[in-house]
């Protein structure tokens, strides 16, 4: 399925229509099973020191581990209801043995993924993707050139990924496959702002199909770190939305995208405000008597390898847990009073605290 129809004003419209419909009088009625499952393989990486932007940079690193099979086993019942699953979170997801057998247990119609750096990419993973029926993989690059990403992503693997990742389309096109999609993506800062439209060309030349855009997250700290002769100053790299550089090179590189038959995608309304024309869907925000409301409540989950349930990752505070897999079943987590009040208050207009400062969720 290509992104065009994944993400089309009329397939919106219609996974939108039976949630307003249980929406009546500002209750919230409850689907049996979220749609959308994001997963944390895995917390282990193969890049070390971290990525300049990471947040192991500024909070404690978890414990190496993958995702404990018994986990697996308490999901299972989600699965034959999911329609897109999630199979990443801090670490490298091809680091986990399991993964590839994981992919294969959703069904057919699901669009499973995951993001990677791409440095573990072979032929053997990629055949094994194709064969577990990955729906698109996504790779952090962050840069254009070798320069840049290596003062971001302080290591010196970029033309590996971009032979492992020509060597995926090269391998899709032989056995006549037309997944997994290859997305890649880029955390915009100051350092790489410029290289945005050198990011589609990249894009173009390597067979992706996608080009995906995020901020630089907004952190509660600042911190100074160095790679190699780049002094990386966090504060210093956030970007000034409203600034006529920002605007240029984002319209610069929809204008290139749109010549290449590259897709543009972000979750992030800055972003999307500059590169998508007010004729196009509103993905992350739907209008409901007349304010925005979120449907991630309703449809997706998010369950972290200690077992934690979230609804979302962009949620903060102390009201993000809705609840732990070692002491409950999903089921119990699912219809308990937390997330039930979530539910009611974003049924009535009303931003949960947990859900203050989401770049998707605009009040």
């Amino acid at each position: 399925m290509s992104f065009r129809k994944i993400f089309s004003a009329e397939v919106i419209k219609r996974k939108t229509s039976s949630l307003l419909r249980r929406l009546r009088g500002g209750i919230p009625r409850l689907p049996p099973m979220p749609e959308e499952i994001e997963i944390e393989t895995t917390t282990a990486c193969n890049i070390n020191p971290p990525c300049v932007m990471c947040s192991r940079n500024w909070v404690t690193a978890p414990p190496v581990a993958f995702m404990p099979q018994e986990l697996i086993e308490k999901l299972k019942p989600l699965f034959p209801r999911i329609k897109s699953a999630s199979l990443h979170g801090i670490g490298e997801p091809l680091m986990q043995e399991k993964l590839f057998p994981l992919i294969g247990q959703f069904p057919p119609d699901a669009k499973v993924h995951f993001t990677s750096n791409g440095i573990l990419l072979d032929r053997t993973k990629i055949l094994e993707l194709i064969k577990h029926r990955l729906a698109h993989l996504n790779i952090s690059l962050d840069a254009a050139n070798p320069l840049t990403y290596k003062k971001i992503r302080r290591n010196d693997c970029f033309l590996v990924i971009k032979n492992n990742l020509q060597l995926l389309s090269a391998v899709k096109k032989e056995l006549g496959v037309n997944d997994p999609q290859l997305w890649i993506n880029m955390t915009l800062m100051n350092e790489n702002l410029a290289e945005v439209a050198d990011f589609v060309r990249l894009a173009k030349e390597i067979g992706a199909a996608v080009v995906e855009l995020h901020l630089i997250n907004r952190i509660p700290v600042q911190y100074r770190i160095a790679s190699g002769s780049f002094h990386f100053d966090y504060a210093a790299q956030l970007i000034d939305v409203k600034s006529s550089r920002f605007r240029e090179n984002l319209i610069a590189a929809k204008a290139l995208a749109d010549q290449l038959s590259i897709h543009i995608y972000s979750s992030s309304y800055e972003i999307l405000n500059v590169i998508r024309p007010k004729t196009q869907p509103d993905y992350g925000r739907k209008k409901h008597r007349g304010k925005y409301f979120c449907l991630k409540p309703w449809r997706h989950v998010l369950v972290y390898l200690n077992g934690d349930v979230w609804i979302c990752c962009h949620m903060r505070g102390e009201n993000c847990v809705m609840g732990n897999l070692h002491g409950s079943d999903f089921n119990t987590i699912w219809n308990n009073d937390k997330i039930t009040s979530i539910r009611k208050d974003i049924a009535n207009g009303i931003m949960p605290s947990a859900c203050c400062g989401c770049p998707v969720f605009e009040k």
